[in-house]
């Protein structure tokens, strides 16, 4: 995968969690348990969701291996939820209803 598929699964997966009204943020481990991913591809894709400003982080910023994700800023509700701008960062569009993770967490 590359960085920008795998930044494109986070968001969505993010998207689809802060949409529940249950919703606190998301570590780090919290995304290694769910996707099985390495803690630097993590931080890989992470980063680039907060240098295109699509999440609020708390916790490290510099190197993103201690943070907390509070949730998604407008640009990233828009992105998810706007076809033409999710096309022009990911290069497709998306139904988000029928939309399947690699790692298989997609919703019942």
């Amino acid at each position: 995968m590359t960085i920008t598929k795998d930044a494109e699964e986070v968001l969505v997966f993010l998207y689809k969690e802060y949409t529940k009204p249950d919703f606190v943020g998301l570590s780090l481990e919290q995304i290694h348990k769910i996707t099985s991913w390495a803690s630097d591809r993590i931080s890989r894709a992470i980063a680039y969701l907060y240098q295109n400003k699509f999440i609020s982080l708390e916790g490290d910023t510099n190197f993103f291996k201690g943070f907390i994700i509070m949730g998604l800023l407008p640009e990233g509700v828009n992105t998810v939820e706007n076809k033409n701008k999710f096309k022009k960062h990911f290069n497709h569009v998306i139904d988000l209803k029928f939309y399947q993770f690699s790692w298989g967490a997609s919703e019942k």
